[in-house]
């Protein structure tokens, strides 16, 4: 099957399964928020941020070193089952060290050392099927993918809000999550045709030890930086201070962090796929890059301009001290789509070192900004410092990837964002103007009409830009 079929069948089969899977999330959690309290949703939030940030230990590079290898190669299933045993005996280590460390330090105490445990025990599970979901994209099976993600997401937000219409509290925040993280862990390892055979090559295994370091490195300081501030949270400010935070980061994140999931898995086999194709490479990256900010950047503008009334309408008036995170998150949620295409990017160029080196700089930003921030401002602070490091990191992330393709900075990223900064300007004008008159019940479709007219005018702009990518990438072959 030629490229542009197989992105045709991976952009619909994705999007349907990112389209799917977000609703039923964001379905179960409305009733999940008004069924259970701040405090709650805290809790869960600071144990899962430990128990995250604690197994990102055994991330040696798995899944990049899955899709670099050749089928036709006659060692192909020993090196896989090599890397498989491999990686379960690291995750078993990682998790029983965590457990054990934390256990000594008391930082977690009571239920919420319980939930931390669980947790390890499920994403342990999980992280032992990595390499089956690493098969089933190397092998754009999109639609194995699908119904991998959605039919368990759907099955377990069910799940979740019995537990909580029975009294379960915090528990059904917890164990529905585990539960899918195992089915679709289960399901992927029977999908993916792979059986990992009993033998180990201790070669193989010495190989991929050795460029594990800086992928360790840079998954560890990427968690870091999308936990850490839940920990300065909640040992700072205690669990309901972090259930704000957390509601208001989750409900701008989902949409544009799986729709942004779905772009990075669809494009990523590509990257792989061209290396030393400098043309085609250059319109994948183009391509990519301006799809991710207007997908993400139209609907981003939206929720800035109808924040209150989401968040006070949805998940109800307790909720209302998450409406000013939710405005200081938005540069890291624009942010972190980006930042991840390009490190994607650079790794299937190879460039692990750089990668993992940039990564620890946002780290020690983001460390360097959280505590003197949330000391000041709270919640809020903990978003700004998230939104500096994260824009230091794509910044840097871009100047990394201009090293192996030409990158034109204004038409890919200052033109969209541009024309989004205008595009929520008139937004906001016209809220501003219309809303003593209107009210809610008037403004909105107006302002639905402004910003669907804004996607309208990029859509058929971006039109021209498709046109070329094809021909663009077979042109530029080697």
């Amino acid at each position: 099957m030629s490229d542009k079929h197989l992105a045709k069948s991976g952009a619909f089969w994705l999007g349907c399964e990112r389209a799917s899977t977000l609703l039923v999330v964001f379905l179960s959690s409305i009733i999940l928020a008004r069924l259970l309290g701040p405090a709650d949703f805290g809790a869960v939030a600071l144990s899962m941020a430990v128990a995250r940030l604690s197994l990102r230990l055994a991330s040696i590079g798995l899944g990049p070193e899955v899709m670099r290898l050749k089928e036709d190669a006659p060692d192909y299933h020993v090196r896989l089952s090599t890397y498989f045993w491999l990686n379960v005996a690291i995750v078993l280590f990682v998790g029983a060290l965590s457990v054990g460390c934390v256990s000594m330090v008391s930082f977690l105490k009571g239920e919420k050392f319980v939930i931390f445990v669980v947790i390890i025990l499920g994403w342990s599970f999980n992280n032992f099927c990595s390499p089956f979901r690493s098969l089933l994209l190397k092998h754009m099976r999109f639609r194995t993918i699908f119904f991998l993600d959605f039919f368990p997401a759907f099955a377990t937000a069910l799940f979740a809000i019995g537990m909580a219409l029975q009294g379960y509290g915090k528990w059904a925040l917890v164990i529905p999550q585990i539960t899918f993280l195992c089915l679709s862990a289960f399901m992927a390892a029977n999908l993916s045709g792979f059986r990992p055979g009993l033998f180990f090559h201790p070669a193989w295994a010495l190989y991929l030890l050795k460029k594990s370091p800086w992928y360790v490195v840079t998954n560890f300081t990427e968690e870091g930086v999308e936990r850490v501030d839940d920990i300065f949270l909640g040992k700072m400010l205690g669990s309901t201070i972090l259930g704000y935070y957390e509601r208001a980061y989750t409900t701008a994140i989902l949409f544009h962090k799986n729709i942004g999931t779905m772009i990075n898995r669809l494009l990523m086999p590509f990257f792989y796929k061209h290396v030393g194709n400098q043309s085609g490479l250059e319109v994948i990256y183009a391509f990519t890059v301006k799809i991710i900010i207007y997908v993400i950047g139209i609907p981003l503008l939206f929720f800035l301009w109808f924040c209150p009334e989401i968040i006070g309408f949805v998940y109800g008036s307790k909720w209302l001290p998450a409406v000013p995170v939710f405005y200081a998150i938005s540069v890291y949620i624009l942010c972190l789509p980006l930042y991840h295409i390009n490190k994607n990017f650079s790794l299937s160029q190879d460039d692990v070192a750089q990668t993992g080196q940039i990564s620890m700089e946002i780290f020690t930003v983001l460390i360097i900004l959280l505590f003197p921030l949330i000391r000041f401002w709270g919640a809020v602070g903990a978003a700004l410092a998230m939104d500096g490091a994260m824009f230091y990191g794509l910044t840097r992330m871009i100047f990394l990837a201009r090293r192996r393709c030409r990158i034109d900075l204004f038409r890919t990223y200052l033109r969209p964002v541009g024309l989004g900064i205008g595009g929520l300007a008139m937004g906001w004008g016209l809220k501003l103007w219309l809303y003593p008159l209107w009210g809610i019940a008037g403004v909105l479709p107006v302002n639905l009409v402004v910003v669907g007219g804004l996607g309208a005018v990029i859509y058929f702009c971006e039109q021209e830009l498709v046109k070329f990518f094809y021909p663009a990438i077979k042109k530029g072959r080697t």
